[in-house]
Order: C-alpha cells, then structure tokens, then sequence
C-alpha cells in the first residue's frame, strides 16, 4: 500500500527551478508559434510567387498560340528552370526545349480563359522536383488547348528549411540564454527570503528577543519579513506572560502551602490515634486561601490567553477600596 500520495517531479522541484521551467516553456511555445506562423507566410509568398511567374509565361504562349506563332520547339520564357507544354487533346503540340522525347503532362486540360494550380512530385526532366504546375486554358486557331507551365519550387522548400533550422537554433539559444539569466535574477531576488527562513530557524524558545533582518523595499518580501517579526513579538509577549504566571503562582503558593506543610510536620498522634496540636480551623483557611488563588490564577491564565470576554458592570466605588 502506498504511504501517502505521490508528489509530482514538478512539485519537487525548487520554486526558481519551477518558475524558470515554466517561463522558459511559454516562451519557447509562443516564439515557435510565432516562427512557425512567420515560416509559413514566407513559404505561401514564395508559392504565391512562382505561381505568378509561370501564370505570366502561359498568359504569354496563349497570345502567341492566338496568333498561331508556338514553334514546335518553345524557346525561354523568362525562367530557364521553367517545363512548358502546350497539349491538345493529350497530344503535345509544344513543349520547352528538353530532350525527353513527346511526352505530356499528366494533369486535367482547363477550359478556355480557365486556370488551376497543382503540385507534383516530379516531371520526367533532368531538374529534381517538386513542382507546381499552372495550366491555362486557351482558344488557338486550330481549336481549344491547355497550357501547362511547371514551377520547380525545390528551392523554396530548401530556403523553409534552412530558415526552420536557423529559427530553431536561435530559440534555443535564447531560450538557454534566458534560463541563465532567469536563474541569477530569481536566486537574488529569493536571497532575502532564504536569509529570512535561516534567521528564523535560528530562533528558538530561548532566543525568542531575535527578530529577522527587514529589507528596504516596500515590496512583498519586506511585508513578509515585517509580519514575522511581529508574529516573533507576540511569541516573545505571550512567553513572558507565561514565565510570569508561574512566578505568581509559585509565589502565592509558597506560604498557604509552607503553612499546611508546618502544621502537620508538628503534629502530633496521641495514643488513641487522634491528632493533637493541629488547628482545623486553620488547615481548612489555608485550604481555602489556596482554592482561592488557583481559582484567580486560573483566571489570570484565561484572561492572558484571551478566552474571557469583557464584561461591564456596576460597582460600589467605597466598598471596592474598603475591601
């Protein structure tokens, strides 16, 4: 059977290893967030870019297919990388200058004045892909065509990556750098209250007049500091009260108590078995005198501790000091 419940490794850790952990937690969280949200813009712009460009090279074929002007053999349109084709019922009727045999691209013809934009893996051409291929609608002299225009966007990707790389090494750098500098900042803002825990340590029923060292900031470690020292004054008050009850009490009883002691140390039991030479008049007064200051020391004890509440009343002035 278990002992007691578990404590969690975090509810074992130091209060500055706890509060270092979780600042650093939040801000690695939000700064990858924000990295992560910033790589994507900058990824979606490139797209958005190279989609532009190949839209604008098929937007110049299609004037020049409206004039009947494509040769056979395309020359460059603005991007050596770039895969052109111009397909017509899935025969090639131009294509860029790659030596890949007639080969067409494997996509869906558009409808005239009618683009999409798709990404493929690769295209049978010496340049690696990915791609993203923009096709384009067209209406030609010899009948409606699609013209495909492929966008190698392997550097975008690389760019992201190198970029994510970068990103992620520089946070953690800061993170490490902001651990280091959170640990020094909290150890000496927690000083004062490690001084204050070994000076109240240090205080024990006999050194109770010692009080912990106040700092001068008026800021939540100083109001610690200030409310124990006067929890230390009220321990110290309610210590002296204490040591002066007993010495009341003591002193009180010392002579009811000596006077019974007396009187029946010196007395005497006659040969009937009856006690001579003791008063019991007087034993039963120094009995009662004794009942009478338990009973006020009693109440003394419970008026100190504070279990009495006040009570106002009436009294005869003359007859108080007469008693």
């Amino acid at each position: 059977m278990s002992d007691g419940p578990r404590t969690s490794w975090y509810r074992r850790l130091s209060l500055r290893s706890r509060m270092i952990l979780l600042t650093a937690a939040m801000v690695a969280i939000t700064l990858a967030t924000g990295g992560f949200l910033i790589l994507k813009a900058i990824e979606a712009e490139l797209v958005d870019g190279s989609d532009e460009a190949g839209l604008a090279i098929a937007e110049r074929m299609a004037k020049l297919a409206m004039r009947d002007e494509i040769p056979d053999r395309l020359p460059f349109l603005g991007d050596p990388e770039a895969v052109v084709q111009m397909v017509r019922d899935g025969r090639v009727i131009a294509q860029s200058d790659y030596k890949m045999g007639n080969w067409a691209v494997d996509l869906e013809p558009q409808s005239v004045d009618s683009s999409a934009v798709q990404r493929v893996g690769g295209l049978p051409v010496p340049e690696d892909g990915p791609y993203r291929v923009t096709a384009l609608g067209v209406e030609t002299v010899r009948g409606p065509a699609t013209i495909f225009v492929a966008m190698p966007v392997e550097d975008i990707e690389e760019t992201v990556g190198t970029a994510t790389g970068v990103l992620t090494l520089g946070l953690a750098v800061l993170v490490l750098v902001l651990c280091g500098v959170m640990w020094v900042v909290i150890g000496r803002t927690l000083a004062p209250v490690e001084a204050i825990r070994r000076q109240a340590s240090e205080i024990t029923a006999k050194r109770l007049n010692r009080r912990v060292t106040e700092p001068v900031q008026q800021d939540e470690i100083g109001r610690l500091a200030r409310t124990v020292n006067l929890m230390l004054d009220r321990l110290e008050d309610s210590a002296d009260r204490q040591q002066r009850f007993v010495a009341d009490a003591a002193h009180e009883l010392r002579s009811p108590v000596a006077s019974l002691r007396t009187q029946l140390e010196t007395a005497e039991v006659g040969p009937t078995g009856d006690v001579s030479a003791v008063s019991v008049p007087d034993l039963l007064h120094e009995t009662l005198r004794i009942q009478a200051m338990v009973v006020r020391l009693l109440l003394l004890a419970r008026t100190d501790a504070g279990d009495l509440a006040s009570q106002l009343s009436s009294v005869d002035l003359d007859d108080t000091v007469f008693e």
